[in-house]
């Protein structure tokens, strides 16, 4: 292929992944919406279901049309256990009146944006709703890395021709020759195709990461995303492997930029966009010069995800926000996997998820040089099957015959210090009827979310009193939220209230957020468990709750029930709080209730099963009545070593990459002519 071939096809290349940038960058975030005001009502018994490739497909006894959940409304875990335990409970759909299906059948299908099965509503129009908007706006972080790769192939299209055209005017060939033959290709073929094969594989990783990192990330794309981060690393140059990695992580890990924004000044987001991106950088990295000094060795296919549980590890430890969105988190709907948090916590999880892609990555490099290859496989697959069996054994376990009625409660409006009672009023009304309604219906328990107030201590007291007699007319245990301002530094409680009105405790936030360590809140260091119904329950406030140390400590005193009240940021990290919350009960082997506002009003069990899940609301806002199992707190072997493997991890990671900068870095075929740093 000589250098003018070499050129144009750079340069058709440049122009296809311009057009699909312009493509890509046009899609309307609403595309694919169906207005809620256009949906149609079916209601019956479950007559049939099916599982496929892009969604859940079931049917109503009486009705003939038949119903499609697409997965691209995310929340699927949820619709299939709440479909595959319907028995005889009522399902009501609201559904699209446009159908689609195979060209392969006749049968027609109409998407579903609202399922309710028996009194629980399962999805709503607008997580489902959300959940397509989130997906549509991918198109233009591909159309970003599709530009970027377009402004590679076209300048290293305009150099190749500047050369070419340089080496002709210096040098006139012997008369005779051909004319393709003039001038031997300074872009060889071999550069050529190395080049495209690194803008695949920047592209996929780009991808793959970015479901990976988002607050709700695809499960299966966290276990593909470090294969070509990985091979890229290998495959390159350390100059060039730097870079191409940088790319693919930066353009990935900035879908989490509006987050990062709306919790925090702009230098503070753009800083911890770029820290995330550091990070991911540096695993990939680091290692490259691991596996590239033990150039022959297989097992240097541990290096990658020891790294990756080390600096994990040391984030949860070192930082304010800790490990927040760990891709370990990505897991907590596979429910088999996620038990093996309950013997060595996230860590042991965040190694069995990184493991397979960097065995997958070094064979994909060099199959044929490595040594002890079959050892390494074989070790993989043991640890999967192991831990798979292991979660498949765990979720057998009979739930508890014993069952307390709790009930959440959530209005997503706010009231400020300095609301005025015109504007307060309305919002504690609500709340009092919510209260009144599950209370009705039966609930011992009912849980109001974090800060439904921010007051002033004579306003405060007057709330105090107020709460208390709401709980004594109902004869209820009531949790509620309130942040106290006194002008020097606020302070962030939940109230706890016994059936005869009095406030028993007052646990303070541990962990503060973002917004809140600006605002110069204060932090508390005490623990509160109490008994409610025979069962020991501890208190917490939405943050703590990310700490695995922190939930430990509740494990330690023996808790088997975690009251949780939590305030999202606008609907955005509502899943991830929510999973991240779930793990912790998984961990200590105890029972989870949280209820946020501007995000889920959630129950799960100490397996991580979620057994109540629905949306907060403005005014009048939501609701929630669930059946909690009360059993004794399940006796785990994390609650016991806590983040062994975290710290062993480290220790050895850090071991192995001081070790690897006293070798040289050589590798055969493609890495033959790598650096030695």
């Amino acid at each position: 292929m000589n250098e003018k071939r070499n050129w144009q096809y750079l340069a058709f290349y440049s122009a296809v992944a311009f057009a699909i940038t312009a493509i890509c960058l046009n899609v309307n975030p609403q595309t694919g919406i169906a207005a809620k005001s256009t949906l149609l009502e079916a209601t019956g018994k479950l007559a049939w279901i099916e599982e496929y490739r892009y969604g859940t497909r079931f049917g109503l006894t009486g009705i003939s049309e038949r119903f499609s959940y697409p997965s691209k409304s995310s929340g699927m875990g949820a619709v299939r256990n709440a479909l595959n335990h319907a028995d005889d409970r009522t399902v009501s759909v609201r559904y699209e009146y446009k159908t689609h299906g195979p060209r392969y059948s006749n049968d027609r299908y109409h998407n579903v944006w609202e399922l309710t099965v028996g009194d629980r509503v399962v999805r709503t129009y607008a997580e489902s709703a959300a959940a397509w908007e989130s997906d549509n706006r991918f198109a233009p972080w591909l159309g970003a890395a599709m530009g970027i790769c377009g402004l590679i192939l076209g300048y290293t299209a305009w150099r190749t021709r500047r050369k070419s055209q340089r080496r002709i005017t210096l040098w006139s060939p012997p008369s005779g020759l051909e004319p393709n033959n003039r001038v031997r290709g300074i872009f060889s073929e071999r550069d050529f195709m190395l080049t495209i094969r690194n803008v695949v594989l920047t592209i996929a990783a780009s991808l793959l990461l970015r479901l990976s990192v988002d607050l709700e990330p695809a499960w299966w794309a966290a276990w593909l995303a470090p294969l070509p981060l990985l091979w890229l690393a290998y495959s390159n140059t350390r100059r060039h492997a730097q870079l191409w990695v940088a790319l693919a992580v930066l353009s990935a890990t900035a879908v989490c930029i509006p987050y990062y924004r709306l919790v925090m000044p702009l230098p503070a987001a753009l800083a911890a966009w770029l820290g995330q991106s550091l990070l991911w950088w540096f695993a990939v990295t680091a290692t490259r010069r691991i596996v590239l000094s033990h150039p022959r060795s297989a097992w240097t296919a541990l290096a990658y995800p020891s790294l990756w549980v080390g600096i994990d590890t040391l984030m949860a430890a070192l930082l304010p926000d800790g490990n927040w969105a760990s891709l370990a988190y990505s897991q907590a709907e596979v429910l088999a996997l996620l038990q093996t948090v309950s013997l060595v916590g996230v860590p042991g999880l965040l190694f069995l998820l990184c493991l397979p892609a960097s065995v997958a990555a070094l064979l994909c490099w060099r199959w044929r040089e490595l040594q002890d290859r079959a050892a390494v496989l074989a070790l993989t697959v043991a640890l999967l099957l192991a831990a798979l069996g292991y979660g498949h054994g765990r979720l057998q376990q009979p739930a508890s015959a014993s069952t307390m009625r709790v009930g959440l409660a959530s209005i997503d409006d706010a009231i400020g210090s300095s609301a005025a009672p015109a504007d307060s009023g309305p919002i504690r009304d609500g709340y009092d009827a919510l209260i009144a309604q599950l209370a009705t219906s039966g609930a011992r328990l009912v849980v109001l979310p974090e800060k439904i107030a921010v007051l002033k201590p004579d306003v405060a007291t007057e709330w105090q009193a107020h709460f208390g007699e709401i709980a004594a007319r109902h004869g209820i245990w009531l949790e509620v939220g309130i942040g106290i301002d006194d002008g020097r530094a606020p302070r962030n409680y939940a109230w706890l209230y016994d059936p005869a009105g009095r406030r028993v405790e007052n646990f303070e936030k541990h962990y503060l957020a973002p917004p809140e360590r600006a605002a110069g809140y204060a932090a508390g260091d005490a623990w509160s468990v109490h008994s409610i119904e025979g069962a020991a329950v501890g208190l917490s406030v939405c943050k703590d709750m990310h700490f695995a140390a922190f939930g430990r400590a509740y494990g330690k005193l023996d808790a088997q029930v975690m009251l949780v009240p939590a305030w999202d940021f606008a609907y955005v990290d509502g899943w991830m709080g929510s999973r991240m919350t779930l793990v912790r009960g998984v961990e200590n082997g105890y029972a989870v209730v949280r209820v946020a506002r501007e995000g889920l009003l959630t129950v799960s069990d100490a397996y991580g099963r979620v057994l109540a899940q629905t949306r907060s609301a403005a005014l009048p806002g939501s609701s929630l009545l669930a059946e909690l199992p009360v059993q004794a707190r399940l006796d785990t072997l994390y609650t016991r070593i806590g983040d062994v493997l975290g710290w062993l991890s480290a220790v050895v990671a850090a071991a192995w990459f001081a070790a690897s900068s006293r070798r040289p870095v050589v590798g055969p075929g493609e890495a033959a002519h790598l650096d030695h740093s």
